[in-house]
């Protein structure tokens, strides 16, 4: 039977991660179980968007108008933020200002019309995502394809070592795990996981076409909302 389900998934001013989680990537330490989460008040190796660590594989300081490389490190923050006093390292990532070496201003490519965050800049602060890189695809570096572990080159600014790697190792020198197979015209199983520090998520439908395997549950810590569904997707 096919199904359309909502899954839980982003809201406005969040940090978030996203990934594979069936077949499980080579990021899954351990090739663990993403239905199954040992401790509710971590994120930490803790199922759905963190299985295996898998969600402190990524890139940060990346704009666009970066030379050759990401900055790694968390910007200064925006004198001009409000409302965050209470969580300001989200100030700084969120509404801070490009701090990769040899950054020089590049315009945005993508067109306003296809513009789905602060459309027509009504923010209070303006055109904050102007140097972010989906504003211009193609146009930021990366640190590693595969996201360096814990992103973060200082601890004191969120880098966190995954497990059973240290601090900035390269994702892309992760040994290669258990490779999965596909055929042209078979239906096969995927995941896809969502992670984001808010507590009230949005929802979307999945495609008509696909079936819903497993659940999408939702943590029960005040840091994040998650999705980490399977399904039979047809090729």
């Amino acid at each position: 039977m096919k199904v359309v389900a909502a899954l839980s998934t982003l809201v406005a001013v969040a940090s978030a991660h996203g990934g594979l989680t069936f077949p499980p990537p080579r990021n899954n330490y351990g090739s663990q179980d993403p239905t199954v989460r040992t401790h509710n008040n971590s994120f930490h190796n803790n199922g759905a968007f963190c299985t295996g660590d898998e969600c402190l594989w990524f890139n940060e300081g990346c704009w666009i108008g970066c030379a050759t490389n990401c900055s790694s490190k968390m910007p200064a923050n925006n004198p001009r933020a409000r409302g965050y006093e209470k969580s300001p390292q989200f100030t700084f990532n969120t509404y801070g200002e490009p701090n990769c070496a040899g950054w020089a201003p590049v315009e945005p490519t993508l067109p306003e019309k296809y513009r789905t965050w602060n459309i027509g800049n009504r923010s209070p602060m303006g055109d904050f995502t102007k140097y972010h890189p989906w504003r211009a695809p193609g146009h930021a570096p990366t640190s590693d394809p595969c996201g360096m572990g814990g992103a973060y080159i200082l601890p004191s600014e969120g880098g966190v070592a995954p497990e059973g790697s240290r601090l900035f190792d390269r994702g892309s020198e992760l040994p290669v795990g258990k490779r999965a197979a596909w055929r042209a015209g078979e239906a096969v199983e995927v995941g896809w996981m969502v992670g984001s520090n808010v507590s009230s998520p949005r929802s979307f439908p999945a495609p008509s076409s696909y079936i819903l395997l497993g659940p999408s549950p939702q943590c029960g810590s005040s840091w994040c909302s998650y999705c980490a569904a399977r399904w039979r997707v047809p090729l």
